[in-house]
């Protein structure tokens, strides 16, 4: 039995197929009948892009720490260390687009 997302990506290849001689128009129309992943997909990404993000933000401190106890110059270090957070907090943002605003 094929997987939810083996499906999907088999509808997709197949659509892509049956339009292949269409304008991109007909391509778009054929590809949004094709239902969205499930739930449990998109936390799965969701989980591993946080993931990824704290792994980051851990591995920042620690480089911070060691190189301040180098006493080295550690401003692009830093910037990089602000600019990963700033993604983390941005995630968990809400959507001004969901706000109706």
């Amino acid at each position: 039995m094929a997987s939810q997302s083996e499906s999907q990506a088999t509808a997709v290849q197949n659509v892509l197929q049956a339009t292949q001689g269409d304008t991109a128009e007909v391509k778009l129309e054929a590809l949004s009948k094709i239902p969205p992943p499930s739930g449990g997909t998109t936390d799965r990404l969701w989980m591993l892009l946080v993931f990824i993000f704290g792994v980051l933000l851990i591995l920042g401190l620690f480089a911070i720490y060691r190189l301040i106890e180098a006493k080295i110059d550690a401003a692009a270090l830093i910037g990089v260390f602000t600019t990963v957070l700033a993604g983390l907090l941005g995630l968990f943002a809400p959507s001004p687009l969901k706000s109706g605003k």
